[in-house]
């Protein structure tokens, strides 16, 4: 086991290569959005719904579900519809109402499975964007510094654009990031 003080680097690694950063930024991103975002992959989640008919899958690009089941059972797929967007929704008077206590909601209790396959085929050009942008920065060091005290410390930070630090995203940059950022469910 190795210990828990031992560093993540050695003192004489302190300079990041660019593949090192392109990972990091490329991690900062995905770990951001809550999702990967790219390249298509074939996931399983187990959800407990909430009822009504909507279930909401941990994606902003569904490109397809290849099984639901609820409680054990698998369901029709043709009793659902399911949206680009990450939602799945239970289609009215689907008929099996011997099943369900409402035809056209999803359990209130118990577990929903889905095997769906989502994600983009290529990446966006704005996450790529952002993505070079942050890897650019990262081994970088902010210049223009400008002196702080804190307590008896005296810190030093950038200002103006150089306080944008190498882990720290832009206005702009924030904003691509919010458009893929999944939303957080009940």
């Amino acid at each position: 086991m190795t210990d828990p003080s031992t560093p993540f680097v050695t003192a004489n690694a302190l300079t990041i290569s660019l593949d090192d950063a392109v990972d990091g930024a490329s991690a900062i991103i995905r770990k951001l959005c809550g999702w990967h975002i790219w390249p298509q992959v074939t996931d399983t989640v187990q959800i407990a719904p909430q009822g009504g008919s909507l279930l909401v899958l941990p994606t902003l690009k569904l490109a397809s579900v290849t099984s639901v089941t609820v409680n054990g059972e698998a369901l029709d797929m043709s009793t659902v519809t399911v949206w680009e967007h990450g939602v799945i929704e239970r289609n009215p008077d689907d008929g099996d109402s011997s099943f369900w206590r409402c035809p056209n909601y999803w359990p209130t209790f118990g577990t929903v499975s889905v095997v769906f396959v989502h994600g983009y085929d290529t990446v966006p050009p704005e996450i790529k964007a952002v993505c070079q942008s942050l890897a650019a920065r990262w081994p970088q060091s902010a210049s223009q510094w400008a002196t702080r005290k804190m307590g008896s410390t005296t810190l030093e930070t950038g200002k103006g654009l150089a306080a944008i630090q190498p882990g720290a995203l832009t206005v702009v940059e924030q904003m691509v990031i919010d458009r893929y950022t999944l939303k957080p469910q009940p």
